[in-house]
């Protein structure tokens, strides 16, 4: 197992640098609340290799929902690394490592990456019962499988006597385990608790609450709707008690009659906690309602009480949408006023990323605004249309954009909606450029195909269509010539080497390390070398601004008496900027296994060999294609 994880062995606790490995670790061995400790995070050997890696430490305590916070990584020698200050009530840190849209999930062979918190030389006691909820309650939030036996071992070691298993604190936890592993025996126990604890008489509403909770968790359904009688009868003026008060209201036939029903539980119990969600229900129902019937100044009136800033925005938007009439072809209603409605949706949402007020803690900042940002680009699609339908093209051209990029270009109903706003705020130029892209990547509906056509034969005379084609062509010609490269790059250690320039200068290969470089060993009397450089030169313009790329021309294979003096002639001569190293002794050619020239290596930061060709056709701008598609892609590694 290569996790970092902290476990007990027996009675004794292993320390952090036993359980700490390469490729993840923290700066200190015994991580304490309240300190600041340094992060490390190697993604080479991992499904992340590939990917820029984005990170997640959630703070679990019991009895609490994680708290999500996200990891400011910088990229380092060793990987990637983040510093964090530990909250004073944290008791075990988990670590998430995902691609950038959360896709691809490293749970490091789904052991995933946590440590307990200590206190001295000793982690916390109850970190332990923590840490188990990585394997059951928390485990799809941590984008692991559940793991009933992990769990239970885990939660075992904060547990010295069986009977503590079904202490009130920790029985949220051991009932969650006790439903994935489907323990029979554990399940009894927990109910005889329940049942002891009942019997009692003395809990208050909150723990009654609790214990029907976890009997919800181990599938006691019965139990669970006794228990929460029991609440309503023995605190009446609780929230469950006021939420069963108020249970009819859906059974209302009358608008008028739920207004009603719900202004008189505004005006007793809007204070009192724990009834937001019912109040919230009763709300959203009468909006709904006003909606439907386009009385927005009460659906205004209701939907602002609303205390969740997405369902606001969401009710606005479902009623915008209804007044643009769902597509260009269907006639709007009220279109001004959805335009209105629409923009508001889009500003609570703007309010939102901004604030994040209404985040849920166990989602970090950076997921919470990617969640937010699908909603605008839904809710722009909306405005977009009722924008055009009101007469605002530019607007309608803005937000569709917005729209169409939210959902990545693949919505070809959205996508055929911005080709017309193009077509009529830019012109029929951009609109096929738009349009041929979308068909060629396969994002186009029949309407779009349609109106291709249409601006083609309208716009474009034989000759600029022939252009047009063999711009296309050549456009398929670069993807093959992609997906070629790709296949043909290679991963190979370079070996070393130090030369020297034409100044005499020393350059190893070593002194170059975090640069992708090119290599291409040449000779004067070499003809394709020599009809090769215009294109090199060209190669090396390109990214003679760029500090992390670098061109070396290694002169070998000479048959001159004065190698050096006949490599300045040819290169002063010609006006070319190279870097020459000579290769006098032949060594770097033969130690690259060199069996023709030209022969060009191209060498990623860490100095592996990741492509290599040799000998040239005489197609400059091929070279030049090739030279750059490769170095892009290892630039961007």
């Amino acid at each position: 197992m290569k996790n970092m994880t902290l476990l007990f062995l027996c009675i004794v606790y292993f320390q952090a640098a036993q359980a700490f490995t390469s490729n993840f670790y923290l700066s200190t061995n015994t991580p304490q609340a309240g300190e600041r400790v340094t992060v490390t995070y190697d993604h080479s050997n991992t499904v992340l290799a590939q990917e820029e890696v984005f990170g997640i430490v959630y703070f679990l305590e019991l009895g609490e929902s994680p708290v999500a916070q996200d990891l400011i990584l910088s990229k380092s020698e060793k990987g990637y690394t983040a510093n964090i200050t530990i909250p004073n009530h944290a008791q075990v840190l988990y670590f998430k490592f995902t691609n950038e849209d959360g896709e691809i999930v490293d749970t490091n062979e789904g052991e995933g990456y946590y440590t307990y918190l200590y206190q001295g030389e000793k982690p916390q006691a109850e970190a332990p019962i923590v840490a188990s909820s990585i394997y059951a309650g928390n485990a799809d939030l941590f984008g692991l499988k559940l793991n009933g036996a992990k769990a239970m071992e885990i939660f075992e070691q904060g547990i010295t006597d069986p009977a503590q298993r079904i202490h009130f604190d920790y029985l949220n936890n051991y009932a969650v385990i006790v439903r994935v592993l489907d323990d029979a025996e554990g399940k009894e126990a927990i109910l005889t608790h329940i049942n002891y604890l009942l019997d009692q008489g003395n809990s208050s509403e909150e723990e009654m609450k609790t214990l029907a909770s976890v009997a919800r968790r181990i599938r006691e359904n019965d139990l669970y709707e006794s228990i929460m009688e029991q609440v309503k009868t023995t605190f009446p003026e609780g929230a469950d008690a006021v939420a069963a008060k108020y249970a009819n209201f859906r059974q209302l036939g009358e608008l008028a009659e739920q207004v009603a029903m719900y202004e008189e539980a505004y005006s007793k119990y809007q204070s009192l906690e724990g009834v937001e969600g019912l109040l919230d229900n009763m709300e959203r129902r009468i909006a709904d309602a006003y909606g439907k019937q386009g009385d927005f100044e009460n659906m205004y009136k209701y939907a602002q009480r609303l205390s969740n800033v997405k369902s606001q925005a969401g009710l606005y938007n479902k009623y915008a949408w209804e007044c643009s009439g769902g597509s260009l072809e269907e006639e709007g209603k009220h279109v001004d006023q959805g335009l209105a409605m629409s923009k508001k949706s889009l500003e609570l949402i703007e309010r939102d990323m901004k604030t994040l007020a209404d985040k849920y803690p166990a989602y970090s900042d950076r997921e919470w605004t990617r969640g937010l940002k699908s909603y605008y680009g839904a809710y722009s699609d909306t405005y977009a249309l009722l924008a055009y339908k009101n007469d605002k093209k530019a607007e309608a051209l803005q937000y569709q954009k917005i729209a169409c990029e939210s959902a990545h270009m693949e919505d070809a109903t959205m996508n055929a909606r911005f080709a017309l706003f193009l077509e009529e705020e830019n012109g029929a130029t951009a609109a096929l450029d738009f349009l041929e892209e979308m068909i060629a990547e396969g994002y186009a509906n029949e309407e779009m195909k349609a109106s291709f056509t249409r601006l083609f034969q309208a716009n474009l005379s034989v000759e600029q269509a022939s252009e047009r084609y063999l711009a296309y062509l050549e456009k398929q010609a670069k993807a093959t010539k992609l997906e070629r490269i790709k296949e043909e790059m290679i991963n190979e250690e370079a070996p070393a080497f130090a030369l020297k320039n034409l100044a005499g200068e020393s350059v190893s290969l070593e002194s170059l390390q975090g640069k992708v470089v090119v290599i291409d060993f040449w000779a004067t009397w070499c003809g394709p070398c020599k009809a090769s450089f215009p294109a090199m030169q060209e190669a090396v313009n390109k990214y003679e601004e760029t500090e992390d790329v670098a061109f070396l021309f290694i002169d070998t294979w000479e048959r001159s008496s004065d190698k050096q003096a006949g490599a300045q002639a040819f290169i002063s001569d010609n006006g070319y900027t190279f870097e020459i190293l000579m290769d006098n002794d032949n060594k770097a050619v033969s130690d690259f296994g060199v069996r023709g020239i030209p022969a060009k290596f191209i060498l990623d930061k860490q100095g592996h060999i990741r492509f290599n060709g040799a000998g040239f056709d005489g197609n400059n701008q091929a070279l030049v294609d090739e030279i750059s598609t490769v170095v892009e892609i290892l630039r961007n590694e």
